[in-house]
Order: C-alpha cells, then sequence, then structure tokens
C-alpha cells in the first residue's frame, strides 16, 4: 500500500486518539466480550474522550477554512474555497441584515457568525458535518459512504456512554 500524506492537524488526532487508547483499554480484547466494572467504565472514558477529540479536530478544520478563506478574500485571491464562502456569506440574513458595504466585510461578518455556530456544535454526526463544512463547497457536501454510518454510530454510542447512570446500575456495555 502507497504512502498516505496526513495533515498535522490529523496527526496530532490519531496521537491522542492512540494514547487514550492505551491509556483505557485492555492490551488485548476478550473474544467473549468479559470485562470488569472497571474496564467497563474505562472503555466508556475512551468513547468520550475519544468523541470530544474528533469533535475538537472537526471544529478546528472548519475554523482553519474559514481563515483561509477569508485571507483569500483579504488578497483578492479567489478560489473555489473562497467562492463558496463567499456565495454562503451572500446567503446569510444576518449577513445581510447589516449591510455589508464590501465582499471583506460581508465575509468577516460571515466568519463571525461561523465561529458562533463552530462554538454551538455539539456533535460529529452528518447534521453536524453539514453545518461545519457546507460553506466551503459549492455543491452538496458530500462524504464517504462509510464515514457517515460509523460517526453517527458513534455519536450515538458516545450519547449512550454520557447519558446512562450508572449509580442505578443501567450501564451500558461498551466492547474495549
Amino acid at each position: 500500500m502507497g504512502r498516505q500524506l496526513c495533515s498535522p492537524l490529523y496527526v496530532d488526532l490519531r496521537n491522542r486518539v492512540n494514547s487514550l487508547a492505551s491509556h483505557f483499554l485492555p492490551e488485548e480484547s476478550d473474544p467473549l466480550g468479559d470485562y470488569s466494572d472497571n474496564q467497563q467504565i474505562d472503555a466508556s472514558a475512551c468513547v468520550l474522550l475519544t468523541h470530544a477529540e474528533v469533535e475538537t479536530y472537526l471544529e478546528g478544520l472548519s475554523r482553519k477554512l474559514g481563515a483561509v478563506a477569508l485571507a483569500q478574500i483579504e488578497e483578492g485571491c479567489y478560489s473555489e474555497l473562497s467562492s463558496a464562502f463567499l456565495f454562503a456569506a451572500g446567503s446569510d440574513k444576518k449577513v445581510l441584515k447589516d449591510n455589508p458595504n464590501s465582499l471583506e466585510n460581508a465575509s468577516k461578518a460571515f466568519l463571525g457568525i461561523r465561529n458562533e455556530q463552530i462554538n454551538a456544535n455539539n456533535g460529529i454526526k452528518e447534521n453536524n458535518l453539514n453545518t461545519l463544512f457546507s460553506p466551503f463547497l459549492l455543491a452538496d457536501v458530500r462524504f464517504s459512504d462509510d464515514l457517515i454510518p460509523a460517526l453517527n454510530s458513534f455519536g450515538a454510542l458516545r450519547g449512550r456512554c454520557a447519558h446512562t447512570d450508572r449509580v442505578e446500575n443501567v450501564g451500558v456495555r461498551v466492547t474495549p
């Protein structure tokens, strides 16, 4: 298999996730899924922290794309990224309400709105990805066939781990 190029942000995410796994998960999986309560708690902690890392990574990518698009617009150097960003800015009622007098001002206003949306983001499911990345594409956001179901499933697992009351022994079994 050929060498894959990875961004420094992705390499950092991968290293943090690997560190979490080595800290919280047993070295070897039990083929029967027989884990102690402490191992279950550690596996749940790993799910929660890994989800937080992936969410932070995706939000960081969205912020970075917004900053790059704004920089291109400020330099008058337009690309598909900056054009899509301008199109999204021109379609945003909050931006239009302020009646900006230049593309740069409209873009700055939209970047502020985008950063508020990113700060309010609460997940990694399909709707979250659309919110994070749709302003940077002229066409519909399209992800790989495997990515969306995997992220939706992981988001649901995170929800079960985060919102299950272990005090009442209604625990969620997580396979480490």
